[in-house]
């Protein structure tokens, strides 16, 4: 990040290990500038709401933000679409959990229990909001992001585990587990892609990729109750095996 206006918004928010440098190939360079300033137009992908406005074009994007922290956070996480696009990946709404040293994808609108869901034995949590997708060869590998819900307890984590699978979670007085098919886990995975002013090639891309991302992973659904440990015994390979 370069430019005016934003540093004071580094003060506002805990970024942790996200503020370390990147390799440049897998970084979008991110300047605040004026209202005013026509970089904000040229883009081939732009995006504007009533505090923000934000272009970029290849590695290079322009923001301007009004000021709200909340609009800074919005440009960051549009960079972060963008770069993810152009690495072939997707950005999700979506908690994750590290447990024998694979991730389990959690994905699902607010409401789902993805916070709550973290608090279940997990060995690490990449995140509870957003996450990162990528291919990796013929496996996935999903990272954390510095964008969690208000009242984050556990400790920022900047790093990737190969997936495992996926799990449609269900909140639940008792403990269980089910498999779920291809197709529901499908509309239940795009419903949480994230996607910003994306055109019908984009679109087919996005859907292309989560066709074959559950096609090709574990997929399960998990009824847990708000209290108690479950990750161990429902998703390390024991429990599935069991």
């Amino acid at each position: 990040m370069s430019g005016a206006g934003y540093s004071h918004f580094l003060t506002q928010y805990d970024f942790g290990p996200f503020r370390c440098p990147r390799p440049v190939e897998h970084s979008v360079e991110l300047t605040f500038v004026s209202a005013d300033d026509h970089r904000l137009l040229l883009g081939s992908f732009t995006y504007c709401r009533h505090d923000l406005s934000f272009s970029a074009h290849e590695r290079r994007a322009y923001a301007w933000v009004s000021g709200d922290i909340s609009g800074f956070l919005a440009c960051l996480e549009l960079a972060l679409f963008v770069g993810v696009s152009q690495l072939g990946g997707i950005l999700m709404h979506a908690s994750v959990g590290v447990i024998d040293g694979q991730a389990w994808l959690m994905p699902g609108p607010s409401g789902t229990g993805k916070s709550t869901a973290i608090n279940g034995g997990f060995d690490r949590v990449l995140s509870d909001e957003r996450v990162v997708l990528v291919k990796d060869k013929n496996d996935y590998r999903v990272w954390g992001t510095p964008f969690w819900s208000d009242g984050r307890r556990l400790p920022l984590d900047a790093s990737s585990c190969e997936l495992a699978g996926i799990v449609k979670l269900v909140q639940s007085p008792t403990l269980a587990r089910c498999d779920l098919g291809t197709v529901d886990m499908i509309e239940w995975v795009m419903r949480s892609v994230i996607m910003y002013g994306a055109s019908e090639v984009d679109t087919d891309r996005l859907m292309t990729f989560v066709v074959q991302l559950v096609d090709s992973t574990e997929r399960i659904q998990v009824s847990f109750p708000k209290e108690g440990l479950w990750a161990s015994s429902m998703l390390s390979q024991i429990g599935l095996a069991s």
